[in-house]
């Protein structure tokens, strides 16, 4: 563990919650430039079984561990609050997330726009040709 606080970027981190704290001390010590170099640092030792807990860690990091109650509480709240359509949505922007392919320590996640499905006009009236 003194490996981590003296030279972070050798310590190997094996287990989700190593991955984290060494995350933590990289992130203290390098800037914004330094990301990709560190989140590669972290998951190279990163055992498999504990790919997609740090995946959803780096999603959400307040709290991967949720109480349900809570939860719930503040969807109700939440949809009483808003309208049929949200209006700062950008449907444009919209996109769906799936991991296509692992290979070792790494996945590839495949990012895809959102399909909206568009509602069909029931009253189209077929083009006909009127005589008179």
């Amino acid at each position: 563990m003194n490996l981590l606080f003296r030279d972070p970027n050798k310590y190997k981190a094996f287990t989700f919650d190593e991955a984290v704290v060494k995350l933590e001390k990289l992130m203290e010590i390098s800037g914004p430039l330094d990301w990709a170099r560190n989140m590669e640092s972290v998951s190279r030792d990163l055992k498999p079984e504990y790919h997609d807990k740090f995946i959803r860690y780096l999603a959400n990091p307040s709290g991967i561990e949720s109480d349900v109650t809570i939860c719930k509480n503040m969807e109700k709240i939440s949809k009483k609050s808003f309208k049929e359509e949200h209006p700062h949505i950008d449907m444009e922007q919209l996109q769906t997330y799936s991991v296509t392919k692992r290979e070792g320590n790494t996945t590839y996640i495949l990012c895809k726009p959102a399909v909206l499905h568009e509602e069909s006009d029931d009253e189209k009236i077929p083009d006909t040709i009127l005589t008179v």
